[in-house]
């Protein structure tokens, strides 16, 4: 057993399937499977289901999967410990984010590969519950979150909650805009980010929440404002595309706040690092700023 057969077994499960598990570790297709197929020979057992969809995991593959990552995880911060002794960054960051948040950080994401060229960094976009549970879980080294308040990690932006109508509706001439006078408009939620916050909203309000629509993508959500199939709140910097669309704040005023979060109270390797660069650019201008 070696390390380039349970990467490839992590990374093909990761992917879903041998060819996109190829193209990520910059091997050919042949190669990802015979590296899969050495580690079933040395144990004995089917991990993955080969055919059609591929990529899927035996019942023997589920339980041999916790250890594989753990065993990766480990190498990686033999190799990240040794780096922070050196002073020389190399290997992997994992940073996860939800949709929309990564152009706050994409001025730092450049400096950092400007300073650390050896480090690969790989985004990984998700809800507010998935990165976090990726960095609990340490599929993520760091991950941007959205949460009521700055709980933990270092704090980036704060953000405030704009309802999204129609430039026609008869809604969008008003300054502002409470739960109240949204009541009776087919409510479009999104759930890759600020759902939560937006559940606390309606709850201390009293007021339910049923949407008529529950959408991922932000791009469609707003692509479904637009052609008024109803109306929406989200986070304002989430507001990429207003063409035929306009942003009115929500009262109470209601924000969300970002902050980049690990599980570790003292990150190594190429997080600290980037947790370094994080804290050099408060003492400047915040990211958003840099953003815009």
């Amino acid at each position: 057993m070696n390390l380039a057969q349970l990467r490839t077994f992590v990374c093909v499960v990761d992917e879903g399937s041998f060819t996109r598990a190829a193209a990520m570790l910059g091997v050919t297709q042949s190669g990802a499977s015979h590296a899969v197929a050495s580690l079933e020979r040395e144990l004995g057992l089917p991990l993955i289901h080969r055919g059609r969809a591929g990529g899927g995991l035996t019942a023997h593959g589920e339980r041999m999967l916790p250890h594989a990552r753990e065993a990766l995880r480990r190498i990686d911060r033999i190799v990240e410990d040794a780096a922070t002794v050196t002073g020389r960054h190399f290997g992997r960051l994992r940073l996860a984010c939800v949709p929309h948040v990564c152009q706050l950080l994409a001025p730092l994401i450049a400096e950092f590969g400007r300073r650390y060229p050896d480090v690969e960094v790989v985004l990984l976009e998700g809800t507010d519950e998935e990165v976090t549970k990726w960095v609990d879980e340490e599929i993520a080294d760091l991950a941007v979150s959205s949460t009521a308040e700055f709980e933990r990690g270092i704090p980036l932006a704060e953000d405030r909650l704009v309802a999204v109508v129609n430039r026609e509706h008869a809604l969008a001439q008003a300054t502002s805009l409470s739960l109240t006078d949204l009541a009776d408009e087919p409510f479009i939620l999104s759930d890759g980010g600020c759902e939560s916050l937006i559940r606390r909203l309606y709850c201390t309000a009293g007021l339910p929440l049923h949407p008529k629509l529950r959408i991922r993508d932000m791009s469609t959500l707003l692509a479904l404002v637009r052609e008024q199939v109803g109306v929406t709140i989200i986070p304002e910097l989430s507001f990429a595309d207003p063409q035929g669309l306009t942003a009115i704040p929500v009262t109470p005023a209601t924000h969300r706040y970002l902050s980049l979060i690990t599980r570790h109270n003292t990150p190594i390797g190429p997080a600290k690092a980037f947790f370094e660069l994080i804290e050099m650019y408060q003492g400047q201008r915040c990211p958003h700023e840099v953003a815009t």
